[in-house]
């Protein structure tokens, strides 16, 4: 998906392997997600909404439930489609 290109992605170095520090334990409100998850998904199920439709609507609920991150995603695929080009000598470097 081209608007995951420019977002950093923290990387696994296996630091925790190193520290000898016990991975993380799931918070209870990923719980508390997941149940909510399993409930949209089981009401799509019901109203035999195919696969891409619950996605769509999925996305766009977060979207609507984390303000700006729509122009902050755009930002960072611009900023990659930038770079792209002046990789592909299409456009200048300042």
């Amino acid at each position: 998906m081209l608007l995951l290109l420019g977002m950093s992605i923290p990387a696994h170095t296996g630091d925790q392997a190193l520290t000898h520090e016990a991975p993380e334990t799931p918070r209870t409100d990923s719980v508390s997600l997941r149940q909510h998850l399993l409930r949209a998904a089981t009401a799509a199920a019901e109203e035999n909404l195919d696969l891409d439709a619950f996605m769509k609507q999925a996305w766009q609920a977060f979207m609507e439930a984390r303000p700006g991150l729509r122009e902050q995603l755009e930002d960072l695929q611009l900023i990659a489609q930038v770079d792209a080009m002046r990789k592909a000598g299409k456009i200048g470097v300042a």
